[in-house]
């Protein structure tokens, strides 16, 4: 997905719950979901990975103990940006799963989309 709409998702799930249409099911809030989710910052998504399954067809998980997920090839947003706006536009840090490398993907362009995982609590 493009920038403004993993932020549209952000909203969305800060709201109702609910992201891209589809229910979350938290209902960690009493009964009700959280509405402080965010995107990571670029240091925050690194830390998530584990680096010891990063493999170069299978993927990588994110995660740990009960809370583990295999993710897409796609490259996942961070919250990080350039300081100054390069040619094209805003340019964002995003992170490729299959290496764990750090990557500058457009904040208006984007080749074959780029996915979306949302945490919250404290800056770190």
């Amino acid at each position: 997905m493009l920038w403004p709409a993993a932020l549209n998702y952000l909203v969305e799930l800060n709201t109702t719950g609910k992201m891209n249409s589809n229910d979350c099911g938290d209902t960690s809030n009493a009964g009700s979901h959280q509405t402080d989710w965010r995107l990571p910052n670029i240091r925050e998504l690194l830390s998530l990975l584990d680096y010891g399954s990063i493999t170069a067809m299978g993927g990588t998980t994110m995660g740990g103990d009960d809370n583990s997920f295999t993710l897409s090839g796609l490259p996942y947003w961070s919250s990080t940006s350039t300081a100054e706006p390069l040619q094209g536009g805003r340019f964002f840090y995003c992170i490729e799963p299959f290496g764990g490398t750090v990557q500058l993907c457009s904040g208006i362009a984007t080749i074959g989309g780029i996915s979306v995982i949302v945490v919250r609590g404290g800056l770190h």
